[in-house]
């Protein structure tokens, strides 16, 4: 998430379209969700499950391929 962006879209409560449409989700990893932590913390409780990541991003405004590939990419790196 873009931590700036969400709050702003909580001060103005605005529902999970309309934040999503502002652009508060973005790949793995760029901004407040330590995925280097939770992935070491399944890796040390050996959890052997699927793991589903999203980035909820408006295509009109975010390259579907190009924000894949930084996701995958900051993922591969841990």
């Amino acid at each position: 998430m873009r931590n700036e962006k969400l709050k702003a879209c909580r001060l103005a409560k605005k529902s999970f379209l309309n934040s999503f449409l502002d652009g508060v989700f973005t790949v793995p990893a760029m901004e407040n969700i330590d995925f280097k932590s939770v992935l070491a913390y399944l890796v040390g409780h050996q959890y052997s499950g699927w793991i589903v990541v999203e980035a909820e991003q408006d295509p009109k405004k975010y390259n579907p391929l190009e924000y894949a590939q930084k996701g995958k990419s900051i993922l591969m790196s841990y």
